[in-house]
Order: structure tokens, then sequence, then C-alpha cells
């Protein structure tokens, strides 16, 4: 399936505006780092009990 050129461009519009304004995580050194990461977010959503 092919995606036509604009929305393409838009996606990468989107994400570089994504990294300047800088809502991104990483780089990580390792699969292990980046699963900590998420678990650190997702941990930090949970409502407390």
């Amino acid at each position: 399936m092919a995606l036509p050129k604009s929305l393409i461009d838009r996606s990468i519009a989107e994400g570089l505006a994504d990294m300047k304004a800088g809502r991104m995580h990483g780089p990580y050194n390792t699969a292990e780092e980046a699963v900590a990461a998420v678990d650190k977010r997702v941990a930090a959503k949970k409502p407390k009990h």
C-alpha cells in the first residue's frame, strides 16, 4: 500500500515539530533502558490508591 507523498511529508513535519518542542524520549543505549523508561512513565500515570 503506497501512501500519498503529502501524508508522509505531513507526518515528518509533525515529528520534527515534536522534536523541536522537546516532546521525545531517548536515545537509549539498550533495550532494557528503553523498557525501564516506558515502565516509569506508565507507573507515573497510574492513579495512587
